[in-house]
């Protein structure tokens, strides 16, 4: 089944912020209702890409019975680390251009992002009912504008749970941290997909996979957003995908198969499959950081170095703000190339630390594999 959210699509109602409270309450009422349906098992999983990754992932915290295997890919559960406000800087461009995309869907109107070629193909919102399916429609599209406009939010919001003086809204309302007892609670098998080229999906999988006590599974690979094309910057964007899309459907079939069926169906093994770019491999592990990878600290130190030990003295570099340094139009943090066929892209960046404070360490003595993200502790 597909729903539209509260305030979305073709359901009535206004829709003020992603995943507001009342919308967990919905998805209690929506799993009732089908699961009391003649045709159903009682049996139900949520899953979903994006947006709806983590309307899927919060049916964790309705506590509803019928749940019983979650499948949440490429999603932000934290949307202020995962995708907003990147390293804690606001992440503009995007919120302004996702924020206006979803008016113009809301209002039952092909939005701009996506394209002259892909709004051809692109319907519009299907009216539910025969009767009076169309009139339903456009009284839902008509309470739709009310709803709550993100694009209006930067500037008014510096810190994750500052509440907006207009809209009475801060990042916190939109995570899944407001029902974390609940969640680790349930213990509700889960399936998360995400990649490392994908805004913060990748760090989000890793962050489920360590604090989730229920079953669980995660693959990240090197993709776009949601997974439809190659991302890895040491292929080509036309090359092979790394995992064919019929064997993660397969996968995903055989891993909700096992909590449904599980007398029928072979047991997965509860891993956490990633992909390192440059080695262009698939790797496993129980565990993170994989066994046999440490961490590796280095420090600033003069003339822009960095070293393995702290320098013996404090010092300071001086960085007046170039603004022709740049990350790339089609950086990872821009989800929306996707819908125009475009995949991350940051070209050669050597040429950009003429523009910004660079440093670089001594030359490795052998070969080294980064898993993760680094991270920088500035102090």
């Amino acid at each position: 089944m597909v729903v539209d959210v509260r305030g979305t699509g073709a359901s009535f109602g206004v829709w003020r912020y992603p995943w507001e409270a009342v919308t967990v309450l919905d998805s209690f009422d929506i799993l009732e209702w089908i699961s009391r349906q003649p045709w159903s098992d009682g049996q139900i999983v949520g899953i979903g890409n994006s947006f709806s990754g983590t309307t899927a992932e919060l049916l964790l915290a309705t506590e509803h019975p019928a749940v019983k295997a979650i499948v949440p890919q490429f999603n932000h559960p934290d949307p202020f680390t995962d995708i907003a406000f990147p390293g804690g800087i606001l992440s503009e461009r995007f919120i302004r251009a996702w924020g206006e995309m979803d008016i113009n869907l809301d209002l039952n109107k092909p939005p701009s992002a996506y394209g002259n070629l892909m709004n051809i193909f692109i319907q519009g919102v299907r009216p539910v009912g025969y009767l009076h399916g169309r009139a339903d429609l456009a009284e839902a599209v008509r309470m739709h504008r009310d709803n709550g406009k993100l694009h209006g939010l930067p500037g008014g919001i510096v810190f994750r749970d500052q509440v907006h003086p207009l809209a009475n809204y801060s990042p916190d309302d939109s995570a899944s941290i407001l029902y974390a007892e609940t969640i680790r609670g349930a213990r509700i098998p889960v399936y998360g997909w995400a990649s490392w080229m994908d805004a913060g999906t990748g760090e989000a999988a890793v962050r489920r996979y360590l604090t989730y006590a229920g079953p669980q599974r995660a693959v990240i690979g090197a993709w776009s957003h949601g997974g439809f094309i190659n991302a890895s910057p040491y292929l080509p964007e036309d090359a092979p995908m790394s995992l064919r899309r019929s064997v993660k459907q397969h996968d995903i079939l055989r891993f909700l198969g096992q909590w449904v069926k599980p007398d029928k169906e072979e047991r997965l093994d509860e891993s956490l499959i990633y992909y390192t770019c440059g080695a262009e491999t698939w790797q496993q592990t129980c565990q993170w950081p994989p066994a046999g990878i440490r961490f590796q600290p280095f420090y600033f130190s003069p003339e822009q170095r960095l070293l393995p030990s702290p320098p013996e003295s404090p010092g300071e570099d001086i960085y007046a703000v170039d603004f022709r340094a740049t990350s790339g139009e089609y950086n990872r943090w821009w989800e929306l190339g996707v819908a125009q066929r475009r995949s991350v892209e940051y070209g050669d960046r050597r040429g950009q630390g003429e523009y910004v404070l660079a440093y670089e360490t001594g030359p490795l003595t052998r070969d080294m594999e980064i898993s993760g993200s680094p991270v920088i502790s500035s102090r």
